[in-house]
């Protein structure tokens, strides 16, 4: 039976679960040397300062980790909690990945506004492109492809999700040691 986290209000599974056999300390030392702390800078691309691919605070069992990015700005960024948890034949790391609610919520309203309105858009651009009636004023291309860099943009947000993810999970894993848990 999979443990499950317990994150306030509700009980959910653990989207990264690892073993290790090295003991709890050892594997928060090597991650804290890993990583660099979150210390804001105002002359850094990343907006943090240090060189290392990953940025977090790693206390005794708990972890909080997110990808150095000079390229975007680091509300961004997926983060993952996780837990340090003293197992028989060494450590078992529970995560989750997470993003900023407030981003989270830009997002949403972002993507429904580029499906709704990007999709009126496309379809009445299309329809004047196949049958045209010459009411619409402008050219009926924009129409088409407006809505599509809309649409890339909604997805490229979910893609860099799901790569950070992949790149934490690996960091984690190899940094300790540990190999995916199934129990």
């Amino acid at each position: 039976m999979q443990r499950e986290l317990t994150t306030g209000r509700e009980t959910r599974r653990p989207e990264l679960l690892l073993r290790t056999t090295l003991p709890v300390s050892d594997c928060a030392h090597r991650l804290r040397g890993a990583v660099d702390e979150p210390r804001w800078v105002l002359f850094s691309l990343s907006g943090y300062a240090g060189t290392k691919a990953v940025i977090g605070t790693v206390e005794a069992t708990e972890v909080r980790l997110q990808r150095r990015s000079r390229l975007r700005h680091p509300w961004e960024a997926v983060f993952l909690h996780a837990r340090l948890v003293p197992d028989d034949s060494g450590t078992r790391i529970e995560g989750r990945f997470r993003r900023r609610r407030s981003t989270v919520i830009v997002m949403g309203l972002w993507t429904t506004f580029a499906i709704v309105i990007g999709g009126i858009l496309f379809v009445s651009s299309v329809i004047e492109l196949v049958a045209s009636s010459g009411r619409g004023p402008g050219n009926p291309w924009v129409g088409v492809v407006v809505p599509l860099i809309f649409w890339v943009v909604a997805a490229s947000y979910f893609w860099r999700g799901r790569r950070e993810r992949l790149f934490l999970r690996a960091f984690v894993g190899e940094t300790v040691g540990a190999k995916p848990s199934n129990v």
